[in-house]
């Protein structure tokens, strides 16, 4: 038996197939090109960091308590943070725990991103164990 006729492919089907090539190898050729241009292009410039003058009348507080975070206006982010704290009424009270405000802190959204950064940090460090911090 002898092999089943196929039908040669037109003119017209074969000059498009191969202009549709022709396009797709150029799309290539384009991407690639901008791909290498982006790469040798200048980065864009750092920010300049400013001074950081230290003021050593600061006082430090100490929280181990998370107490409130809002979102102000839509702009602002405020934290409210205590202290626990053991209480007497009177010299040879009763004792009584209780959580001491001692800290608020407001900040911009942008101020606040970077907290949350600067403390995912830290705390993938503390997580790591000793001699990896700093």
């Amino acid at each position: 038996m002898a092999p089943p006729k196929t039908k040669a492919p037109s003119k017209a089907k074969a000059k498009a197939e191969t202009e549709s090539e022709e396009r797709l190898d150029a799309e290539v050729e384009a991407r690639v090109e901008a791909k290498s241009e982006a790469k040798t292009a200048p980065a864009p410039r750092a920010e300049k960091r400013l001074k950081v003058i230290d003021n050593p009348t600061i006082t430090e507080q100490f929280a181990n308590q998370v107490l409130d975070v809002l979102l102000v206006n839509g702009s602002t982010v405020s934290i409210t943070m205590g202290a626990k704290r053991n209480i007497r009424d009177a010299i040879f009270g009763e004792r009584e725990t209780v959580v001491a405000v001692n800290t608020r802190l407001t900040v911009d959204v942008q101020t606040a991103e970077a907290l949350r950064n600067a403390l995912n940090r830290v705390l993938l460090m503390a997580k790591q164990g000793p001699g990896t911090i700093n």
